[in-house]
């Protein structure tokens, strides 16, 4: 009886840790379409990528860059991108875009494979126009 305990037992805890599905990985681009370098500026629920949480970084006329990778524990899929900002923030010198890049809807979504996704978000002239 205590060799049939300690076989469920090891059978149960061998479930337990390796029939967990692999990481999902998300990429974030961003694409600057402008013809002037824009300040990105965005505030990470958490950091899993190069950048800190809390990051500020230039891309060139044209450029587009990786500025975060999230991990999930789920299948990829089209999620919120509020479940990994908080904030993003755009400038062109000193103009700041009005735009709200959390919209999920201005990012577009590419499924690579079960667990590995890019998104991308093109930053336009037209987003530092005054309505």
């Amino acid at each position: 009886m205590r060799k049939v305990k300690i076989f469920f037992r090891t059978v149960i805890l061998s479930l337990i840790f390796f029939s967990c599905d692999p990481p999902s990985y998300y990429d974030y681009y961003i694409i600057n379409q402008c013809n002037e370098e824009i300040t990105v500026c965005f505030k990470a629920l958490r950091s899993y990528s190069k950048f800190n949480a809390d990051t500020c970084i230039v891309l060139l006329p044209h450029e587009k860059e990786l500025i975060y990778r999230a991990e999930s524990f789920n299948r990829v899929e089209d999620r919120y991108i509020e479940l990994f900002f908080k904030e993003i923030t755009i400038q062109k010198r000193d103009k700041k875009s009005k735009v709200d890049y959390i919209d999920k809807n201005l990012w577009i979504f590419e499924a690579i494979s079960r667990h590995y996704a890019n998104s991308y978000l093109t930053v336009n002239p037209e987003d530092f126009e005054d309505d």
